[in-house]
């Protein structure tokens, strides 16, 4: 692990000392959804389980087409359109299948009990309207909030992610804003009606290292503080390991390997997991760094086996033909590999 990362990690024992108790907050059952599109159907999310607790965040990582986003607005139910459907599975968010809530029940669970950041801020927030108008507006329709008691708490909310003079940028418009200023009133935005589960998708992709810092740590402060359930997906093992307690890693719509943030670190034991530790730069900076081979396949065209098999180094000829499942090989480690010991 590089230098960074070790330290980080080693902040985290990889399970949460207060939470993770009780029944999950959230449990993700062989979740599917495709996409039908003319040159077939795309398997974006394709038998996906993990599950999150109150006060618990589970990191999602993976390349570019892993599913990741998918699978945070499946969640949402806030599909691709034309053609993405829930074809599979169950969302059991406190106890209730989100796939049997109507529309209408979906829209007042939506931006209220659960909550979503994204990371293009320009296209989540309404360029025509002023940022105080965006805070109020889900204080007004989940809460029913008006007039004083609605601009007093948006301007508590800027408070609370610490954005300076609250009482000049609530009359502010998006595009007056820098992007850490605009990710900060979508973070406000997001915890305004105080959600039991926050998606995170990339939050913090346009900020620059200093910001990204402050950003995460007001995050965590915040999840301490409302003992919120967090799912983060990103790119960056960095941020992985300063903010998550559990990582899945996610590949060609599936989880390949879910465990605790330091277990996976130490020991990540399917394939694609050590590939990708192993493209982290390095202590020694005259190594030269390092790539996986080869690309992911057609989500419309998937191989009858494991997705992975023609980048794998420890490829089996039963790989090329049975897909293996996700089978735990210790405590709360969990692989999807014929090659891995106990495992599928």
């Amino acid at each position: 692990m590089s230098g960074a990362l070790d330290q980080a990690a080693a902040g985290r024992s990889g399970t949460p000392a207060a939470p993770g108790a009780g029944a999950p907050l959230l449990e993700v059952k062989d979740l599917r959804m495709h996409i039908f599109v003319r040159r077939g159907e795309v398997k974006a999310v394709d038998g996906v389980n993990f599950s999150v607790r109150r006060g618990e965040s589970l990191g999602i990582v993976g390349e570019s087409g892993s599913g990741k986003s998918m699978t945070l607005l499946s969640v949402m139910q806030v599909l691709p359109q034309p053609g993405g459907r829930i074809v599979g599975g169950q969302i059991l968010f406190e106890g209730e299948d989100l796939l049997r809530k109507t529309a209408r029940q979906m829209r007042d669970i939506r931006g209220n009990r659960i909550a979503m950041i994204t990371q293009d801020t320009l296209a989540s927030l309404n360029p025509a309207l002023t940022i105080g108008v965006q805070l109020r507006e889900p204080l007004e329709v989940h809460l029913g909030m008006r007039g004083k008691a609605a601009n007093e708490r948006a301007l508590e909310l800027l408070r609370h992610v610490q954005l300076s003079d609250p009482a000049r940028q609530i009359r502010s418009y998006p595009h007056e804003m820098s992007g850490g200023m605009r990710q900060r009133v979508v973070g406000a935005i997001a915890i305004g009606c105080k959600p039991s589960l926050l998606l995170a998708d990339e939050p913090t992709t346009a900020l620059d290292v200093t910001v990204q810092a402050q950003y995460l740590r007001l995050l965590r402060e915040i999840q301490k503080e409302t003992d919120l359930g967090m799912i983060f997906v990103t790119h960056d093992f960095g941020i992985v390991a300063k903010v998550c307690d559990h990582v899945a890693v996610m590949y060609a719509g599936r989880i390949v390997e879910t465990a605790a943030t330091r277990e996976l670190f130490d020991r990540p034991l399917h394939p694609y997991s050590s590939a990708l530790m192993d493209c982290l730069p390095q202590r020694n900076l005259d190594a030269r760094l390092r790539t996986i081979p080869g690309h992911p396949p057609d989500l419309a065209q998937l191989p009858p086996g494991c997705g992975f098999a023609d980048r794998c180094s420890r490829v089996h000829e039963r790989c090329r033909t049975e897909a293996p499942s996700l089978a735990e090989v210790a405590p709360g480690h969990k692989v999807a590999c014929w090659d891995v010991e106990g495992a599928a």
